[in-house]
């Protein structure tokens, strides 16, 4: 049964797809957490939540910006590529 080449096709695409959004992801989470400095520290002044360290950002603020970073680019991707469907001419 040929059906079940397609949708290995779709599956893998989709792997590689992710595979690329999660490696991409940590240079992009790197310098976005940096840029979002100003951001942490009046999280940390209002909130009174330990956001900023003597060398930079908590461990916790590159976490979160992966997983936004991470879910939001997936979310596109599926969107874009991995919904896309062939023409039926």
């Amino acid at each position: 049964d040929s059906r079940g080449v397609p949708h290995m096709k779709k599956f893998h695409k989709a792997l590689l797809v992710m595979l690329g959004i999660v490696v991409i992801c940590f240079p992009l989470t790197f310098v976005l957490t940096f840029l979002l400095v100003p951001f942490w520290r009046w999280l940390e002044e209002t909130y009174h939540v330990e956001a900023i360290g003597h060398s930079g950002p908590a461990e916790w603020c590159f976490w979160l910006v992966y997983a936004l970073l991470t879910v939001s680019l997936s979310f596109l991707a599926w969107r874009l590529v991995l919904r896309s469907r062939p023409s039926s001419s």
